[in-house]
């Protein structure tokens, strides 16, 4: 996930029917972040803020 389709999403206005489906994108992003990097990296550390 990240914010750029987040952003089409939220645009399209159809996609996020409900507010916790937006949060579960969010949550996603922050996931995908410390799956996806390494401890030392800034995404990592932003995202376990």
């Amino acid at each position: 996930m990240d914010l750029k389709t987040m952003s089409k999403r939220l645009e399209s206005e159809q996609y996020y029917v409900t507010f916790e489906m937006f949060v579960a994108d969010v949550k996603r992003m922050f996931s995908n972040a410390r799956t996806y990097n390494s401890p030392e990296t800034i995404y990592y550390k932003c995202a376990t803020r």
